[in-house]
C-alpha cells in the first residue's frame, strides 16, 4: 500500500466517527484495483480509531482545523497521480476505483464525478441528481449531487485550482467544482453515469439541515464578487425560508 508509484491516494478525513471510519477504509480495501495508497487525516478527534496503521498512512492534526484543511493536508502528503477523496461515514463499491481507472485512461479527463446513491429499506436508490448540467449560478442556488466522497481529481488540476478553500461551511465541496468552473477547467470534469458511492448521513454529520444556513452564508461571503445580484437575492430568499422553517420546528 505503501508503494511510491500508487496511482491513487484516497484521502480520508475523519472527526469522532471510529465506528463509520472503519467501514469507510473496508471499503477502500476491498477495492479490485490495487494501485492505491490510504490517507486518513484525523482532525484531532478525541475518540481513538483502531486501524491497521501498516496499511494507511495515518496522520493526526494538532488543533481541530475543519475537513477542508484536514483534505488539503492529505492531498499535501499524497503519493498519488490522481486524489480520491472519501467521507469517513461513506463506502465505496468495489469496482468504483477500477471504474474510474478505466475513465481516465479513456477519456484523458482530469476531474470525475459519480452518481450517489443512499441505503433505504435495504436498497441502494439514487441520491439526489447527480448528473445535472454544472452551470455556475445554479450551483450557488442547488447542489446537485457533489459530496466529499464522489470526487476525484488529478493532483496537479487540484493544486491548481487551490484545494479546498477552508472559509466555506458545509459547502467546501461544491466549492471546488464553483472554483473550476470559475478558472475556466470546467472542460476537464467528466461524469461518471456507470459508477456511484454509498452515502451515508451520519448523526452528527455537517450536511445536518441545520447548517444549511451557515452554508449558504459563506457561499455569500467567499463568492461575493462573482454571485450575480439576481442570484444573491434568491440565496437569501432561501436562507430566510430555512431560518422559518428552523424556527417552526422548535416551536
Amino acid at each position: 500500500m505503501k508503494n511510491k508509484k500508487n496511482f491513487f491516494s484516497v484521502i480520508i478525513p475523519t472527526y469522532n466517527r471510529p465506528k463509520t471510519l472503519l467501514k469507510s477504509i473496508n471499503s477502500v480495501l476491498n477495492q479490485n484495483f490495487k494501485n492505491f495508497e490510504i490517507i486518513v487525516v484525523d482532525d484531532c478527534s478525541k475518540l481513538n480509531s483502531k486501524i491497521n496503521k501498516k496499511k494507511i498512512r495515518y496522520v493526526k492534526l494538532r488543533k481541530n482545523s475543519g475537513v477542508s484543511i484536514s483534505r488539503n493536508v492529505g492531498a499535501k502528503i499524497s503519493k498519488g497521480k490522481f486524489l480520491a477523496f472519501l467521507d469517513d461515514d461513506d463506502k465505496w463499491p468495489k469496482d468504483y476505483l477500477s471504474k474510474t481507472f478505466k475513465k481516465i485512461q479513456l477519456t484523458k479527463k482530469k476531474i470525475f464525478l459519480s452518481k450517489i446513491k443512499i441505503r433505504r429499506k435495504g436498497k441502494l436508490e439514487l441520491f439526489k441528481n447527480s448528473h445535472s448540467k454544472l452551470i455556475l449560478n445554479k450551483l450557488f442556488l442547488y447542489n446537485p449531487g457533489i459530496t466529499g466522497s464522489n470526487l476525484v481529481i488529478e493532483k496537479k488540476t487540484f493544486f491548481k485550482i487551490g484545494g479546498y478553500n477552508k472559509n466555506l461551511y458545509v459547502c467546501e465541496d461544491k466549492g471546488l467544482i464553483i472554483d473550476v468552473i470559475i478558472k475556466k477547467i470546467n472542460n476537464e470534469i467528466f461524469v461518471q453515469r456507470d459508477n456511484f458511492i454509498i452515502y451515508k448521513q451520519g448523526s452528527n454529520s455537517l450536511s445536518q439541515k441545520k447548517n444549511l444556513i451557515k452554508s449558504k452564508l459563506s457561499l455569500l461571503k467567499v463568492y461575493k464578487k462573482t454571485i450575480p445580484t439576481d442570484v444573491k437575492l434568491k440565496i437569501y430568499l432561501q436562507i430566510l425560508l430555512l431560518f422559518f422553517i428552523n424556527t417552526f420546528k422548535k416551536l
